[in-house]
């Protein structure tokens, strides 16, 4: 199962939203909540991986989805993996949030992204369905 939170930015304050997803089927809701116009970008954990120090999850999953343009694109990291964000053919958004920035090369169709996010509730692991570039460290 994965947990999802995201803002939404609709309200004044940005309230935090958060959604389960457990089978396929359960992403779809979770893209749709996303591709309405004023979410942010939402994170996603693995209950099933075990925690850091007992206590944080040890990797982190950053989907955004555009509804306007039916693209989305994600953001990976793990304690073995580094920092990735999805690679595509271009003409995507420059997208940046508080969470992460997505350059416009970095979204894919709406169908891979949900593919990508099936495969993640199944393995735990970062989804080799999609495409992934390296982010360099900056720190």
């Amino acid at each position: 199962m994965i947990d999802v939170i995201f803002r939404d930015l609709s309200t004044s304050d940005g309230r935090q939203v958060g959604l389960q997803a457990r089978t396929a089927d359960d992403v779809e809701q979770v893209i749709d909540a996303l591709a309405q116009p004023k979410s942010a970008s939402g994170m996603v954990t693995h209950d099933g991986r075990e925690l850091w120090e007992g206590k944080y999850p040890d990797h982190e999953l950053v989907v955004v989805i555009d509804g306007e343009l039916d693209l989305g694109a994600l953001y990976y990291w793990d304690r073995d993996t580094p920092r990735a964000r999805t690679l595509g053919p271009g003409g995507g958004p420059d997208f940046e949030d508080e969470n992460v920035d997505f350059p416009p090369a970095s979204w894919l169709p709406r169908a891979q992204i949900a593919n990508a996010l099936a495969e993640f509730i199944a393995t735990g692991h970062r989804p080799t369905c999609v495409t992934w570039q390296a982010i360099p460290q900056t720190w």
